[in-house]
């Protein structure tokens, strides 16, 4: 069969990420794939993208089977390419998706649109978007948590050596969202020779304060900028803990992949982590923006290295169970249906 996906940006974030693995999928099972970009923006995404399938900004509708929107940005092309083909829409966003929708009241109706729509948790079905979904059959509202799996191989070449004896790292994108400030707070409260801290991602902002805190202990904080998976991963794997302190998400892959590696994980105390995680067993939970909490928590990590093993252990057990190859039965299964309903709708 032959896929139209499409894709809002080739930036590296845990949605192009995902999506990306999804088209891998799509042509190792033998169908085609075409790309369509619905966003402006470049990064090193797009080669990779385009080594699975052309890039294209024009189609004919009539050569495919079938459509996947990936995340909010692509409400209105599904209100558009539902009318001619199946097409599944594949949310990524939480609060920050709902803010989209009621800034762009029009895009509402792919809710309506999309012969199917997926979450990846209960929570970001069932709450979040609850307004939007409640008349749909459940059956189209599927629940498919990402499936994570280490990459093959790392790539380690620009990872430093640590300079002191923990190293903290957290990955996404430097904007308020992900609450990098707040790392960048607690951590210049903490023994200066004990700690450093590494912040993978994308720079777009960071508050004058914290940019300011890291000036005065610039010894302390590593910024990579945006870099592609296998690094990130390897930053990941360099590290003594692994936190994000995001105000929001849906159902991040980094905090999996530290899991998988073993890590010990401080996470901001978000719905969406309720169904993988627990506080004290298999990471720990401040309240967002809570900075002294989270100062406690690294601290906590930082006298006693063997919760630090114990957290990372549990964690790893919970991070096993969310493999690819659920991901893509689930995800295989939802296709198949989805197209042998529309082409049954569009006769």
């Amino acid at each position: 069969m032959h896929f139209l996906l499409i894709n809002d940006e080739f930036t590296v974030t845990g949605a192009s990420t995902m999506f990306f693995q999804l088209a891998q999928h799509l042509v190792a099972s033998g169908h085609q794939i075409t790309i369509t970009p619905i966003g402006k923006g470049d990064g090193p995404m797009r080669e990779r993208f385009a080594s699975l399938g052309p890039i294209a900004t024009s189609v004919d509708l009539k050569q495919f089977d079938g459509a996947i929107g990936n995340t909010i940005c692509a409400a209105p092309a599904v209100i558009h390419l539902g009318k001619t083909l199946p097409t599944i829409w594949w949310l990524h966003e939480s609060e920050v998706g709902l803010n989209f929708l009621l800034k762009n009241q029009a895009s509402i109706g792919a809710f309506d649109a999309a012969a199917a729509v997926i979450f990846q948790t209960e929570f970001q079905r069932d709450s979040v978007y609850r307004s939007f979904t409640y008349r749909r059959n459940p059956a189209e509202l599927p629940v498919i948590p990402y499936g994570v799996a280490l990459p093959e191989k790392f790539d380690r070449e620009r990872v430093t050596p640590k300079r002191r004896a923990v190293r903290i790292v957290s990955v996404g994108s430097v904007q308020p969202r992900k609450r990098h400030y707040d790392l960048i707070q607690a951590v210049s409260l903490l023994p200066p020779d004990q700690v450093e801290c590494v912040i993978v991602g994308k720079w777009f902002t960071l508050p004058e304060d914290a940019q300011d805190t890291v000036r005065k202990n610039k010894h302390q904080f590593h910024f990579t900028d945006e870099v592609l998976p296998t690094e990130a991963v390897a930053w990941i794997e360099s590290c003594d803990i692994f936190c994000l302190c995001s105000a929001s998400e849906s159902f991040p892959i980094a905090p999996l992949e530290a899991a998988l590696l073993g890590k010990p994980i401080v996470l901001s105390d978000l719905h969406c982590y309720h169904t993988a995680y627990e506080h004290g067993r298999s990471c720990l939970f401040f309240p967002v923006g809570n900075i002294p909490l989270l100062t406690m928590s690294i601290q906590l990590l930082l006298d006693h290295p063997q919760l630090r093993e114990q957290l990372g252990d549990a964690a790893r057990r919970t991070a096993i169970s969310y493999t690819p190859e659920a991901f893509f039965a689930r995800f295989d299964a939802l296709l198949a249906w989805a197209i042998s309903r529309g082409a049954a709708h569009h006769r």
